[in-house]
This record gives structure tokens, C-alpha cells and sequence, in this order.
């Protein structure tokens, strides 16, 4: 037979007692203790996630901010450039008016020039026959074939 001594039981009184206290006093706050810091550690994790996500979301708003921007910088540098040409077109023809302008006005004053010359000769042949014949009448001697041929 089994004799079961009193020690034994105050002992396992004891060990229930000091089990019951220490559970109620050293395993529920420290399990509570877990489990507030399990909570914080997976509520830093989803705000990661969500920050994570957000930036990704900024990041996708920015990158079509800088396309459209780039977009826009390809569209004024267009518009400047067709500016430009028209603008490098206008002068082109004016300097060709110009250009055109100025021949024709040369060419007048050429040909006006050409004219006053021709005249002054004219004027200066007029003039030299007019001399010539001047002297022949003076000498006297009758108008005959000379060197330069018969007078008519």
C-alpha cells in the first residue's frame, strides 16, 4: 500500500499555490507583455506596408508628373523651334526682297548712268564734229575724201 505522507501533500499544495500565483502574477502579464508587443511589431509592419504602398503611389504620381512635363517641354521646344523657322523664314524673304530690291534699283542707276554716257559721248562727238567741221570751214580747203573716208 501507498502511505502517503503529509509533507508531501503540503508539498504539492505548495507547488499548485506557488503554480496558481505565478501564473496569475508572472505568466498573464508576461503573456499579455507578448502579446502588446507582437501587437506593436505587426501594427509597425502594416503601417510599413501602408507607407510602402504610399510611396509607390507617389512615386507612380510624380513619374507621370515628370511625363507630362517632359511631354509639355517637347511640345514649347516645338512651338519654339516652328517660332523660330517662321521667323528665320520671314527674315530670309525680306533679306531676298531687299536683296531684289536693291538689283533693281542698281540696274536703274547703271542703266541711268549708262544713258547720261551715252548722251555726254554723243554730246562730246556732236561737239568734236562740230569743232572739226569748224576748222575745215576756217582752213578753207573744200571738204574732199580724206583719211577717214568720203563726207556726205
Amino acid at each position: 500500500m501507498l502511505k502517503i505522507d503529509i509533507n508531501l501533500v503540503w508539498t504539492v499544495i505548495n507547488v499548485i499555490v506557488l503554480y496558481l500565483l505565478l501564473k496569475k502574477f508572472l505568466f498573464k502579464p508576461f503573456s499579455n507583455m507578448l502579446a502588446n508587443r507582437k501587437k506593436m511589431i505587426q501594427d509597425d509592419f502594416d503601417a510599413a506596408a501602408a507607407d510602402k504602398t504610399s510611396a509607390k503611389a507617389l512615386k507612380a504620381q510624380y513619374e507621370t508628373e515628370l511625363k507630362n512635363v517632359q511631354i509639355e517641354r517637347e511640345k514649347i521646344l516645338s512651338e519654339a523651334k516652328k517660332q523660330a523657322d517662321q521667323v528665320y523664314q520671314e527674315r530670309l524673304a525680306q533679306a531676298e526682297k531687299d536683296a531684289k530690291e536693291l538689283a533693281e534699283k542698281t540696274r536703274h542707276q547703271l542703266e541711268e548712268e549708262r544713258r547720261q554716257t551715252e548722251r555726254e559721248l554723243q554730246d562730246a562727238v556732236a561737239d568734236l564734229a562740230m569743232k572739226a567741221a569748224k576748222k575745215a570751214l576756217e582752213s578753207g580747203k573744200p571738204l574732199s575724201e580724206g583719211r577717214y573716208g568720203t563726207l556726205r
